[in-house]
């Protein structure tokens, strides 16, 4: 086990989607926009017309991959999480239609259907990035090091 720790924190920032807006594109604008290395979505919620998660499917190494992609699906997100590294996102989701969940990375092309709303909160003190460790998973260490 590893552990990071900061010691205070940044910027709050509450980032506001609208019909049409890609999630994880808009997410990357903003971190590049306001210069954010290092911060955790905290919490996301919204709707989609368009989704795509990617996840794993075995628990063989290295695991085989799937991509699950719903176009013009009403969704429902329940959650959005994850943690940015060196402006690396790392972000699961969890959205679901009447009938089916799906979760697993959230990639590009998640488009807005009415709105979204995401908090990101901004970490100080602590400089992370994500490398390919041993088994080529990709895993938090401290940045330099």
């Amino acid at each position: 086990m590893d552990y990071f720790i900061s010691n205070r924190l940044g910027r709050t920032i509450i980032l506001k989607l609208h019909e049409g807006d890609l999630v994880l594109e808009s997410i990357k604008t903003l971190c590049e926009k306001e210069k954010i290395k290092t911060a955790v979505v905290t919490s996301g919620i919204g709707t989609l017309d368009q989704g795509r998660v990617h996840r794993i499917s075995t628990i063989g190494n290295p695991p085989v991959q799937v991509t699950d992609t719903m176009d013009q699906t009403p969704l429902e997100v329940a959650s959005i999480s994850g943690i940015i590294a060196n402006g690396d996102l790392h972000i699961h989701t969890v959205f679901g239609a009447p009938g089916q969940t799906w979760a697993g990375h959230l990639m590009e092309q998640c488009r807005t259907l009415f709105f979204g709303e995401i908090v990101i909160q901004e970490l100080l003190g602590v400089d992370l990035e994500r490398r390919k460790n041993e088994k080529g998973a990709p895993e938090l260490f401290t940045k330099g090091l």
